[in-house]
């Protein structure tokens, strides 16, 4: 039950806590985006501030966060009752108009979801490094830590990449699997991959609003030609694998889900006149940035690459600064990432180490 709360009921709920939605998939997309910005603030004090890697206090400052949140969304959502009502009277109308391609899209995902949840292949060595390193850290209480140790240990960093110390992803997979109290491998093989292809469609839907405008059978169609070209591996290769192989990895999670959302947004931004929003949506494209380098290290690189090339064709095509300018606020948190992850490589752990006498 409590898996449902957490997947399902709380990225609706903290996502509440924000005006201006265009749909319920874009309430249910800031939420979870949101969830995983503060996860990833939450890491960062853990092991850079707090020098500890006890995944207990992880889980325990977390989860209050997530809670108060909750509960002042749920008080929002009270006085949204209309609002929800009018959404929903929406999406009945749209199903009745477009009864053929509701039925195709869902038949889709649901499809794809019910594939992820009983058969992610595991006899891939990255997918098993990655399913030890969580599986380890659930049954020792320590985010990569060793067995019989309770305090932070520099040594215990020593032997695991910087890419993984500086992107908490899994850490937020082992945090999944302790709060819920379910062996870590059944939520990687069942719950997580339903839960990532919903956010890799809720993406795709939002993508298709700024896109197609308010044309409901049009944003249908799209995901519906989406979810065709998952399925097929010569049309998208290494994006469809990810999607429908290994979903629960951090980079599927990148380039499915974030990328998808970085894209929407700043094209949100760019057919924005109103200031007031084009701010508010600045800042979410910041946060989907900042929640995007959670989950892969690529991402110091990628989105920068991503943002640059969007502002370059933008800028030529409007002939302003502007696309330049909503980049740089997207590209502000890959080159903090990219800093914090130098910055540790070079010196934090030659300083530990040394503290440490190793």
């Amino acid at each position: 039950m409590f898996i449902v709360i957490l997947f399902f009921i709380f990225p609706m709920v903290v996502g509440a806590l924000f005006e201006n939605h265009s749909s319920v998939a874009e309430q249910y997309i800031k939420g979870a985006i949101l969830e995983l910005a503060i996860f990833n603030v939450c890491y960062y004090i853990l092991i850079f501030v707090m020098r500890s890697n006890s995944l207990q206090t992880l889980t325990e400052g977390y989860t209050i966060i997530l809670l108060a949140l909750a509960f002042i969304g749920l008080g929002k959502s009270l006085h949204k009752r209309m609002q929800y009502g009018q959404q929903m009277h929406d999406i009945v109308l749209a199903v009745k108009e477009n009864k053929l391609l509701t039925i195709v899209m869902l038949v889709i995902i649901a499809y794809q979801m019910l594939r992820l949840g009983v058969g992610v292949p595991t006899q891939v060595r990255d997918s098993l490094d990655y399913d030890s390193m969580v599986l380890q850290m659930v049954e020792n209480g320590l985010v990569y830590g060793w067995r019989g140790t309770t305090e932070f240990n520099p040594q215990q960093l020593m032997y695991i990449s910087p890419k993984f110390v500086t992107t908490p992803w899994y850490v937020y997979e082992a945090y999944v699997a302790k709060i819920i109290e379910v062996h870590p491998l059944i939520i990687l093989r069942t719950f997580m991959p339903i839960y990532i292809m919903l956010l890799a469609y809720m993406a795709l839907w939002f993508l298709g609003r700024e896109l197609l405008y308010d044309s409901c059978s049009k944003r249908m169609m799209f995901v519906i030609i989406c979810g065709i070209l998952y399925e097929s591996r010569l049309v998208f290769g290494e994006q469809s694998a990810y999607m429908l192989v290994w979903p629960t990895w951090g980079k599927s999670v990148a380039s499915a889900v974030i990328c998808t959302l970085l894209i929407a947004w700043y094209i949100r931004i760019m057919g924005q006149d109103d200031s007031h929003r084009c701010r508010g949506d600045a800042l979410w494209l910041y946060l989907v940035c900042f929640a995007g380098t959670a989950t892969t290290a690529a991402v110091m690189m990628a989105f920068p690459v991503a943002l640059g090339a969007l502002s370059l064709v933008y800028g030529v095509y409007k002939k302003s600064l502007k696309p330049i300018g909503v980049g740089i606020i997207g590209g502000i948190p890959c080159v903090m990432e990219l800093a914090i992850y130098e910055v540790y490589t070079h010196h934090l752990l030659d300083a530990w180490f040394m503290r440490a006498g190793v």
